[in-house]
């Protein structure tokens, strides 16, 4: 059903519902070859602190096939553990991750556009390098996958490394993330997508926003 509903809706809730789905056969695939039945389950929701229901934070959900835990529960290692010591029970584990930021600003798909428009660059084909130029920044402008401040941070940082890259080539995208704008940066402050979007200009010989 999630599956269905994803071409209904944008990211990240539609990749969430690809996810699932492919999770979903995935585990029904194993569940046929093995002839098991799922022994646990867990319907579980968090919302943003002030929403009225459990606030989202992080840490691990345990869910034991028992009226009661046999003892004090902790994560060792990776490992469920019950004073210590191994549990003897059927249990699902779910761990549960909060981040101010996310750690992967630069999707795959806006960094084979940064890739392609370099690539373009370097082979001195200007328009179509401008053109793909163009699509990378206003995708990050508009990706409803960031909040808005780190959509005017990507969007930025996708327009001054191609620019910058013109003469040398593509970046990794783990350094060139490293070197996005804070949230509180100057540079963010009356930023305009169409002063992303429009050509560099050439001063003293290097390529200048």
């Amino acid at each position: 059903m999630l599956g269905k509903l994803a071409g209904l809706v944008g990211p990240p809730l539609a990749t969430a519902a690809t996810i699932a789905e492919k999770m979903s056969e995935g585990l029904e695939v194993v569940l046929e070859a093995t002839g098991d039945q799922p022994r646990l389950g867990v319907h579980w929701s968090m919302v943003a602190p002030g929403g009225g229901g459990r606030p989202v934070q992080a840490g691990h959900l345990v869910v034991l096939d028992a009226p009661a835990p046999p003892g004090k529960l902790e994560i060792v290692e990776g490992r469920l553990r019950a004073d210590g010591r191994p549990v003897l029970l059927d249990y699902l584990v779910l761990r549960v991750e909060c981040r101010e930021e996310r750690d992967d600003p630069i999707t795959p798909e806006l960094e084979q556009l940064i890739r392609r428009a370099v690539e373009d660059g370097l082979h001195g084909n200007t328009e179509s390098m401008n053109a793909i130029r163009t699509e990378a920044i206003v995708r990050a402008w508009t990706s409803s996958d960031l909040v808005p401040k780190d959509q005017r941070r990507v969007a930025l940082l996708i327009r001054d490394e191609i620019d910058a890259a013109r003469p040398l080539g593509v970046v990794p995208k783990e350094r060139l993330a490293a070197r996005m704008v804070s949230r509180d940066s100057p540079e963010l402050k009356g930023l305009r997508l169409e002063e992303l979007i429009s050509g560099p200009t050439r001063r003293g010989g290097t390529w200048a926003p």
